[in-house]
Order: structure tokens, then C-alpha cells, then sequence
């Protein structure tokens, strides 16, 4: 007797709002230097050379991140990787508020662009493992769409938010946030990422 095809169980949205968040959160910390840099200058007295070793830094190491975080992803699981890293990058975000020289600006940055280079991986990973492939092309449309939204959206509100509460609540207010959906992220077993460390793959 032929079983009949199990249905696949549709992509909970509760979990896609959960993504997009993350997404939002990593694409403000990359820009968040960038927008308070006028901020920055006039406090610490940086120089167009001390932005550049920063940002040189931050892009070496997150270019190297990528070369190890697939390794990871592959034998950790993306829910592991992705919940980990989004909390060590969350945590720079907020080291932003106490470090003062160029120095300690670079390690900072440097150690959030590596850990933010786990988050690709562990997105394409969960996505091929986790998601119904009825509707992938759905959700990687809407995960593709959420940076570029958020890359609108965060100028405006540091411009906005900046003048009331400075650039060092900001930078807080953002890590802080990142860890609890962090904290999120690694408790929830009812998402896709539940079938993935069990070892079911949707096809």
C-alpha cells in the first residue's frame, strides 16, 4: 500500500518576523559607525586615516569570517551558529559606548564584522534546510528585501533619535536589542531551525 505524500508544513511567520528583525539589527550595526562618524570625529578627533584603518579592519575580518563561518554552519547547525554570532556582535554594538581610542575601535569592529560573516551562511543554510521549497522563493525575496528597507529606514531614525538620547544610548539601545533576540532566537524550537537540528530536510 502506497503511503500518501506528507503535506509540508507551511513556514511559520512568527519565525520570519523573528528573521527579519536579526536582519534589520545586523544591517544597522554595519551602518551604525558611518552615520555617527561626524559624532565621532569631533569627540575623539579622528582623522580621515583613523576611519579608513577602521573600516579596513572590520571588512578583512569579516571577508576572512565568511571563509570559516560555512565550516561551522555545516557542523553546528545554522540556529546555533546564527544565535551565537548575533549575540557576540550585539555585545560589540554595545562596546561602542566604552571604547575611546582608534585602536580599540578597530578591535571592536573587527570582532563584529567576523561574527556578523556567520550570518549569511547560517541564513542560506536555514532557508535550504527549513524552509518548504513551496515557498523559498518567497521568503528569500522577503529576506532580500528587509536590509535594503532597513538601509532606508536607520539613517532617518539616528537622525532622528540622535540629538535626544547621543550616539552612546543609541549604540545600546541597538546591542541590547540584539541580545534579546538572540536570547529568542536560541529558545525557540518550534521554528524551521527544530527540523534542522533533528535532521529533517524540507524538499
Amino acid at each position: 500500500m502506497s503511503r500518501a505524500p506528507r503535506k509540508e508544513r507551511a513556514f511559520p511567520w512568527a519565525a520570519m518576523l523573528l528573521l527579519c528583525l536579526i536582519i534589520v539589527v545586523s544591517t544597522a550595526d554595519r551602518q551604525i559607525i558611518a552615520l555617527i562618524k561626524p559624532v565621532l570625529d569631533q569627540t575623539f578627533g579622528w582623522s580621515a586615516r583613523d576611519y579608513a584603518r577602521i573600516s579596513f579592519w572590520t571588512q578583512v575580518a569579516s571577508a576572512c569570517s565568511l571563509l570559516a563561518s560555512g565550516w561551522l554552519v555545516d557542523r553546528l547547525g545554522s540556529r546555533r551558529v546564527l544565535g551565537v554570532a548575533l549575540a557576540g556582535w550585539s555585545l560589540m554594538t554595545v562596546l561602542h559606548a566604552v571604547v575611546t581610542t582608534v585602536r580599540e575601535f578597530i578591535l571592536v569592529r573587527a570582532t563584529l564584522g567576523a561574527l556578523e560573516g556567520a550570518g549569511m551562511p547560517s541564513l542560506m543554510k536555514l532557508i535550504a534546510t527549513g524552509v518548504p521549497r513551496a515557498e523559498r522563493a518567497r521568503v528569500i525575496g522577503m529576506v532580500n528585501a528587509v536590509p535594503n528597507i532597513a538601509a532606508v529606514i536607520t539613517p532617518v531614525l539616528v537622525g532622528l533619535l540622535l540629538p535626544w538620547v547621543g550616539w552612546k544610548a543609541m549604540v545600546v539601545g541597538l546591542g541590547l536589542t540584539g541580545v534579546v533576540l538572540a536570547g529568542l532566537w536560541l529558545r525557540d524550537r518550534s521554528g524551521p531551525w527544530s527540523a534542522q537540528s533533528s535532521g529533517v530536510k524540507h524538499e
